[in-house]
């Protein structure tokens, strides 16, 4: 089990009220389910539900928010993953990395593990464009390099939590901000190159050997920072299908999350 440090700052206890997703209804995207969740908030105790949308399926879920926008639920009864009981869930704000555009992302963790992230839901008719738009900080031990990715010179790369897959893959990037990733913590083998451009924007291709179940088309990947209230930062890949062969090219079919 990894857990850092910022992962005890993450949340606080004490209930507070606040706006942490708005005083209207949210319809997130769930990157592992697939059932996008409708969520409601009351301003003033920061209580809130959450219930399928656009769905057969049948149940509620209500906990509270505390000041930093977190909160424990009990996804028992439900079709939220992981199914393990008691979640952590908290709430990040999301920039994308040129600073121009920001979204409203759902994290969730098993409680035993607050560190790694298991899914995440985020807003599917969002993004606008930022009022205050501020820059990605840095990380103290790693090098940055553009596009907000971290990575030090030498080992296996940077992980980050495959959240559709469940699993991790290992990211690098050099110095002409060329894209390299592999896959860990597991046995396969395979080696997917793109470059990013000054938009921190990639083209893709996962259909590379031995790569198991790539999809049919080149990907659009782009890095996005993402804060929570408690102040702690870090980033995100999120990937879309600009050709509309698998979803509408504004659908975000999966998001890759780097551990708290």
């Amino acid at each position: 089990m990894r857990v850092s440090a910022a992962a005890v700052l993450l949340c606080l206890a004490g209930h507070a009220a606040g706006d942490c997703i708005g005083t209207t209804s949210q319809v997130f995207e769930d990157m592992h389910g697939g059932v996008a969740k409708l969520m409601n908030e009351n301003f003033y105790t920061g209580e809130f539900s959450i219930e399928p949308y656009n769905s057969t399926e049948n149940w509620v879920v209500v906990g509270q928010f505390d000041i930093n926008c977190c909160a424990t639920i009990n996804v028992t009864g439900t079709s939220i993953y992981p199914q393990s009981g008691l979640l952590n869930l908290s709430m990040w704000e999301m920039q994308s990395t040129d600073e121009t555009l920001t979204r409203l992302g759902i994290e969730l963790a098993e409680v035993n593990e607050p560190a790694r992230p298991k899914n995440f839901w985020v807003l599917g008719h969002w993004p606008r464009r930022s009022a205050a738009p501020k820059k990605l900080r840095g990380a103290a031990g790693v090098q940055p390099l553009q596009c907000g990715i971290y990575t030090r010179e030498f080992g296996p790369g940077l992980v980050f939590e495959d959240i559709h897959d469940g699993d991790e893959k290992a990211l690098k990037v050099s110095h002409k901000n060329e894209l390299t990733i592999k896959p860990s913590g597991n046995d396969q083998s395979w080696e997917v190159k793109a470059q990013l451009d000054d938009k921190c924007i990639a083209s893709v291709d996962f259909d590379v050997p031995g790569k198991p179940n790539p999809p049919p088309v080149p990907l659009k990947a782009q890095v996005w920072g993402m804060t929570s209230i408690a102040g702690v930062d870090k980033n995100a890949i999120l990937f879309s299908d600009p050709s509309g062969t698998i979803a509408d090219p504004s659908a975000i079919l999966n998001i890759w999350a780097q551990d708290n």
